[in-house]
């Protein structure tokens, strides 16, 4: 208990440098929880961010389940860091040899959104490798979806939720990009439509209703 108190009472500075060998520091967790409570100065913001990329670099040559450990604690700290500085570091994390370190990359991201810049490296990580998890990040993301092309977004993600959250992102950011999709995608228009409640789509969907009342599955979300 007088741990915990004292690390409450520790400074940020304090609470900083105790990441140097957070994975020894049998009270990191409050370590970190403390250090995420505080609004940190511009200084102290460079200072955790210059003790995560040590961290990050000292688990390189740690056993196995040490990183995994640092990895936990990495999640939890970038998103922490200016958003520019965790798209960075996130980012780096995607083509990393270990699962773990790929996952914590993941995460944030899904934290933190995604921009125009880093979208666009996302689209070509997803052309590399085939996987959907770098377009579902965009698809999070208000912020990057209207700034890409959202054609091939519509057309390579596999699953109708993950296109729904791009038409969603339109609708949010005010784009009528998103119009000229309903046709394509009546349903992920229609779920979109309905999630933001957007009155201003109804004329859409009156016509949608119209050209595909003899489908089930859209009858079904149209309900909804």
């Amino acid at each position: 208990v007088l741990e915990k108190a004292t690390i409450r009472c520790s400074s940020p500075k304090e609470l900083i440098a105790r990441l140097e060998e957070i994975w020894e520091d049998p009270y990191s967790t409050e370590v970190v929880s403390r250090l995420l409570e505080i609004n940190l100065s511009p200084d102290e913001q460079t200072e955790l961010e210059k003790a995560i990329r040590c961290l990050i670099s000292i688990s390189e040559n740690l056993p196995s389940k040490i990183k995994a450990k640092i990895d936990r604690k990495l999640k939890r700290l970038i998103p922490a860091l200016s958003t520019d500085t965790a798209h960075e570091i996130a980012a780096s994390f995607l083509n990393h040899p270990r699962k773990s370190r790929r996952d914590t990359g993941y995460e944030v991201l899904k934290r933190v959104g995604v921009n125009k810049e880093l979208g666009i490296k996302l689209i070509s990580q997803f052309q590399g490798t085939g996987e959907q998890e770098y377009l579902e990040l965009i698809a999070r993301s208000v912020r990057a979806v209207p700034e890409l092309d959202c054609s091939y977004l519509m057309e390579n993600l596999t699953e109708r939720y993950w296109r729904m959250r791009v038409i969603e992102a339109l609708l949010q950011a005010g784009s009528s990009i998103a119009f000229s999709l309903a046709d394509k995608y009546p349903f992920e228009f229609t779920y979109a439509s309905g999630r933001l409640k957007l009155k201003t789509s109804l004329p859409t969907l009156q016509a949608l209703l119209h050209k595909n009342r003899g489908d089930l599955e859209f009858l079904s979300i149209y309900a909804w």
